[in-house]
């Protein structure tokens, strides 16, 4: 039995990351398959091109879906945005690689950009993953409620929201304190 056909909810944004991973390697396949001698070299980088910010995006789409699926844990079924993760860095790896952009990336030159690009995005997600530990900490499944970030009340969760990185009540984000 699947999520829908029990009542569950599905991840928007892991579909859209899925659909991404897919186009993208819809549009590498297009143009390994399109290769030959009357095949422009100009066609050839527009298609890999747009692969590759396809996939960009769907990894993107995938990290969102992560988020999503850690702050709305009534999302049931399997992880799409974990398939759709793993197809849009493959479809990037593929497109890269025909366009010559993978060997421009991995030119020891720009390691020091990319190291410090990774310490950055460390860096900004620890406190958004610190909220959502605390969120699923205090999350009752039974109630489908849990407390809010800022003055502790249980709220239920189609009535509370997310602001910024914290998760409160519909009194907090009305602006005021209970």
């Amino acid at each position: 039995m699947s999520a829908l056909e029990a009542g569950g909810r599905t991840n928007p944004w892991a579909m859209r990351s899925l659909q991404a991973g897919l186009f993208g390697l819809f549009l590498d396949f297009l143009t390994l398959s399109l290769f030959g001698a009357g095949f422009p070299q100009g066609l050839a980088f527009g298609l890999t091109a747009t692969a590759s910010l396809v996939a960009v995006s769907g990894v993107l789409i995938a990290h969102a879906s992560g988020h999503a699926r850690r702050r709305d844990p009534r999302f049931e079924g399997v992880d799409l945005g974990t398939a759709g993760l793993l197809l849009s860095l493959l479809a990037f790896v593929i497109a890269a690689f025909l366009n010559g952009l993978l060997g421009l990336l991995l030119v020891p030159l720009f390691w020091p950009f990319w190291i410090v690009l990774g310490i950055v995005a460390a860096t900004l997600h620890l406190r958004s993953r610190a909220a959502e530990q605390a969120f699923a900490a205090t999350y009752d499944a039974s109630s489908e409620s849990a407390a809010c970030s800022r003055c502790a009340q249980r709220e239920f969760l189609r009535t509370g929201r997310w602001m910024g990185d914290a998760w409160i009540c519909r009194t907090c984000s009305a602006g005021g304190s209970a």
